[in-house]
């Protein structure tokens, strides 16, 4: 037992620790209520967590933990138990104890599974999801890794809801949560996620299965979910051949980018699936996936080589007989004879093997290249011979063998089989079946290291050679556009600059896709040296191609900054005009309005200082003129009024009261823009009635990208009646200069109007005024 394993979780026994992750410890355990073996799966919840976070957890953990519970399938794991200790700890939950694999590591070993056995799996697996769909539960992180293969040749899939549990974004093996691979591009969006996202998965698992690759493969984890969530997958064709007709259309409905587009149901595409192949009658596990589960399972630790059921090889009509020659033996009751093996039909033979020995020389039969592996042969040992025969002339036939204790001769090997050795070698059977299965490997790999050298020859001594030249004009053109386009935005260019900065990106993304298919190539073709060159060209190509969007980035700020500048030089412009067109006309209030508001925008303008102390004289003049007092009217004559007569009082009647009329008027801005940021100006007369620098811009899905869209703003305001105009000004396009819109209307007093401004995405503006 590993140190710091515990003896007993709750009142299970602990025998063994199985595995361990950033979430928790995986423990093999008994109950001992009831002698079961369980999986104790334990989770971490007490490091870096408050009180309440702890209490949220184990609420969150109990909600999941039921819904998990409810699921009976035999394609699912069980869960048995599930325990929150009263204390803050880590909780765990008992589940079935599955002996066997998982289809991760069978897919790491060399060789691909049967097509059949791929649909069995992938359907037992659609089977279950649809049993937990129609539960309401979400499996949210289907892969190879949570599909386990049993010894007794059953398929389950285990963390159902695990991924509801976790706070860390980690499962076991500290992979992240939903695994990028695997993950339907509406998780990656970070959207609304329904049971179609686990159909996306499986169709992930079906093309892994069919290929041994990855449908949508990348060199780092943006590559891998920007194709899953923008590009189609990898055509199966380019690993496997001609795929099996009706596979490809399941395929890409299973792997649609939108979830309307893919199977209603995990039932549906298992139905699908059992239409195309007849994977109903056949085993779940043939010959060569056989072997595949038997070395999978080999090499686990701690586990016993399960005994996997494998059709018996077919028997060959008029096979040859290879027996061996042995010398006559007196008669006994029964026939003691080794057995015959039953071999199958061996190819044409490629040369002949001539062993020395210690007693002269012996001709072994013709190697073959058989294609399974060679059978396990137990055979009796020989009985000695005085002498070794001499061989036999070329041209006469080999002598018959009398077979021991008959009497009777055995027909020799017809001439397509090996030859019959001239004489019985005294060392026991194994150590020539021994040297046999060496001369069989160094042929082999002579074999391959032709057929390498061979290919090496086709493609042509000067590959590398054109790669390198490749490789190195791409630098030298991605470095000069790089250094041009900081050279550009440095001196204020920037248009030009964002078009080299454009240019650098789409000539980096080509290389990147092009030396992306040369790295697959050598993969493929086993020259690692060659794929590390490749490797590391794709990363300086990243780094490179992130410099060139956070120089787009600069450009981009760099432009706002100027649009903003282009729109406070024009109000200070058009007020400035305004204000000598005034103090010429002896308006000198408006005259001194307008100056102020160019100081407004611009508190440097020098000239709207020397306007407003021009100024300053002509308006002392008239504020005089205005307070000083008109002389009084003569007062009336008195005129005395005759007494009235008597009347009688009659009641005073109080008047209504008057009725009150605003003194102002109502404006009502509305603005819609497409264009993502800028800056909005508006001026009343000569006074800036509102600035709001625009960005409609928000940040979604995993990585938080940020997405342009069309944004509105509402403002309302109270202006002064009588005719008013309106200035408005709106910059931020890119190769568009500031747009500037003029309209007039009369505002009555108490009347509303509403300012109307549309942006299209190029930085046209449309303003109407109703």
């Amino acid at each position: 037992m590993h140190t710091g394993t515990p003896s007993k979780l709750g009142r299970y026994e602990v025998l063994e620790e199985l595995g361990k992750g950033s979430m928790g410890v995986v423990y093999l355990a008994r109950d001992p209520l009831i002698g079961r073996l369980v999986a104790l799966k334990t989770f971490h919840v007490g490091h870096g967590l408050g009180d309440t976070e702890i209490q949220q957890f184990h609420a969150r953990f109990l909600r999941e933990a039921q819904s998990c519970g409810i699921l009976s399938h035999p394609n699912i794991v069980t869960i048995h138990d599930i325990v929150v200790p009263a204390e803050p700890g880590d909780v765990f939950m008992a589940m079935e104890y599955v002996r066997g694999s998982n289809l991760k590591q069978l897919l790491q070993r060399a060789g691909r599974p049967e097509l059949e056995f791929t649909a069995r799996v992938v359907c037992q697996i659609a089977d279950a999801l649809d049993y937990a769909h129609s539960k309401g539960v979400v499996h949210r992180d289907v892969k190879p890794a949570n599909i386990l293969l049993t010894a007794d040749n059953q398929v389950k899939i285990t963390d159902f809801g695990i991924a509801l549990l976790n706070t860390s974004n980690l499962t076991q093996d500290g992979q992240m949560l939903g695994t990028p691979n695997y993950m339907a591009p509406e998780q990656i969006r970070g959207t609304d996620v329904d049971h179609r996202a686990d159909i996306f998965s499986l169709g992930v698992v079906l093309y892994e299965m069919l290929t041994r690759r990855k449908p949508f493969p990348g060199d780092n984890l943006t590559v891998v979910t920007y194709r899953i969530v923008n590009e189609s997958f990898d055509p199966p064709e380019q690993y496997v051949g001609k795929l099996h007709p009706g596979l490809r259309e399941v395929l890409e409905r299973a792997l649609a980018k939108n979830p309307d587009d893919r199977f209603t149901t995990a039932s549906e595409m298992a139905a699908e699936l059992r239409r195309l192949l007849p994977v109903a009658s056949t085993p779940l596990v043939g010959e060569n996936t056989a072997e595949l589960l038997a070395e999978t399972m080999a090499s686990l630790p701690g586990l016993d080589l399960p005994e996997l059921s494998v059709p018996p090889p077919p028997v060959l009509e008029n096979e040859p007989d290879f027996r061996l020659p042995v010398p006559s033996a007196p008669a006994s009751g029964s026939d003691t004879r080794p057995p015959l093996l039953p071999p199958p039909e061996p190819p044409e033979p490629i040369g002949e093997l001539r062993a020395e020995d210690g007693e002269g020389s012996e001709t072994r039969p013709p190697l073959f290249m058989p294609e399974p592996p060679l059978p396990e042969i137990t055979m009796p040992s020989l009985p000695e011979v005085a002498a070794a025969a001499p061989p036999p002339p070329p041209s006469a036939p080999p002598p018959a063998a009398v077979g021991p204790g008959t009497g009777e001769a055995v027909a020799p090997p017809p001439e397509s089989a090996a030859a019959t050795p001239a004489a019985t070698s005294k060392r026991p059977i194994d150590r020539r079946r021994l040297a046999l299965l060496g001369a069989v490997a160094v042929v082999a790999l002579l074999l391959v290291l032709l057929t390498l050298s061979g290919l090496r020859r086709l493609a042509g001594p000067d590959t590398e050679a054109v790669y390198g030249t490749e490789r190195e004009a791409a630098r030298q053109q991605v470095e000069q556009l790089l250094s041009q386009g900081r050279s550009l935005l440095d001196e204020g260019r920037i248009d030009q600059a964002d078009t080299t900065f454009g240019q650098l990106l789409e000539l980096a993304e080509a290389r990147r896709d092009a030396v992306r298919e040369s790295y697959r190539e050598r993969v493929a073709a086993g020259d690692r040296r060659e794929a590390e060159t490749r490797s590391e060209e794709l990363e300086w190509l990243a780094a490179r191609i992130g410099e060139g969007e956070d120089a787009l980035r600069q450009a981009e700020d760099r432009r706002q900054q100027l649009a903003f500048e282009a729109a406070r030089d024009g109000v200070v412009r058009d007020s400035m005009e305004s204000a000598r067109i005034a103090f010429e006309e002896e308006r000198f209030e408006d005259a001194r309005a307008a100056a102020l508001t160019a100081l407004e925008a611009d508190p440097g303008v020098s000239e709207a200082y020397d306007l407003l102390a021009d100024l300053e004289p002509q308006l002392t003049r008239t504020r005089r003129a205005e307070t000083r007092p008109e002389p009084r009217p003569p007062p009336p004559p008195t005129v005395v009024a005759p007494k009235p007569a008597e009347t009688q009082e009659v009641a005073q009647v109080e008047p209504p009261p008057p009725v009150v009329v605003p003194d102002h008027g109502v404006l009502e801005v509305t603005f819609t823009s497409d264009l993502p940021r800028g800056v909005l100006l508006i001026y009343l007369n000569e006074d800036q009635l509102l600035r709001e620098d625009f960005r409609f811009i928000e940040k979604t899905g995993l990585f938080k990208r940020p997405r342009s869209y069309t944004g509105n703003l509402e403002r309302r305001f109270e202006v002064a009646t009588g005719t008013n105009t309106l200035k408005v000004y709106v910059s931020g396009a890119r190769n568009r200069p500031t747009e500037v819109e003029q309209l007039t209307a009369n505002f009555p007093a108490g009347a509303t109007r509403r300012l109307t401004i549309r942006v299209s995405e190029d930085g046209a503006m449309n303003a109407t005024l109703h």
